[in-house]
């Protein structure tokens, strides 16, 4: 799982999850917003194997991590957030 020198937005969801499908949408919109600045990754939870499961720490979905030089700034298992939040976040912790 290489990720590119572009700051990167991870989000790990999954179809059984009742947040997720919100998360979704909200990392589809600053995809398009931040695309130039941003790498927006998008993985289901039921499409990684147990390794890549194990590898990656999931604890709960969604899973959103904010990384920067391939390093985790920011994580967040669960929870709800808006629009602005994580554009706040982007902000914060990845300086874009």
């Amino acid at each position: 799982m290489q990720f590119t020198s572009k700051p990167s937005c991870l989000l790990v969801t999954s179809s059984w999850c009742p947040l997720s499908e919100h998360l979704i949408q909200i990392n589809q919109q600053l995809n398009n917003e931040y695309k130039d600045k941003i790498e927006f990754i998008h993985w289901d939870y039921d499409d990684l194997d147990p390794l890549q499961r194990l590898r990656l720490n999931i604890k709960a979905v969604p899973l959103l991590r904010l990384l920067k030089d391939q390093e985790i700034k920011f994580r967040q298992y669960g929870g709800h957030l808006s629009r602005s939040e994580l554009k706040s976040l982007l902000h914060s912790y990845l300086q874009v």
